[in-house]
């Protein structure tokens, strides 16, 4: 006897999938990362780290806590990067004059 379940001729048949579609994986699990949090009180007394943000996860587990790869636009380390670079720019240009000066010498 055949299933009275029917289907569109283009659906794939049951535990089939076609080739364009994701593996059939259990989502949600494993390690989830979230940028922009910001850390607003430490209570070390307390073990506790107050966190401004969507934080992702449920009650009760556990999180590590690193520093971000990325830098934040009003950051201190941001503004040492632009000085250092700065600084590096003006040396290679003052190098660069310096060149040019002890040519234009040796030409005389």
């Amino acid at each position: 006897m055949a299933s009275s379940f029917r289907r569109h001729r283009s659906a794939p048949l049951p535990r089939h999938r076609h080739a364009r579609h994701e593996d059939a994986r259990p989502h949600g699990r494993g390690p989830r990362t979230s940028q922009n949090l910001e850390i607003i009180q430490v209570r070390p007394e307390d073990n506790v780290l107050l966190i401004k943000g969507n934080f992702p996860g449920s009650e009760g587990d556990y999180c590590i806590i690193r520093e971000a790869k990325k830098i934040a636009i009003n950051s201190a380390r941001l503004k040492q990067i632009t000085e250092a670079r700065k600084k590096a720019k003006d040396a290679a240009t003052a190098k660069k004059d310096d060149k040019k000066a002890a040519a234009a010498a040796k030409k005389k």
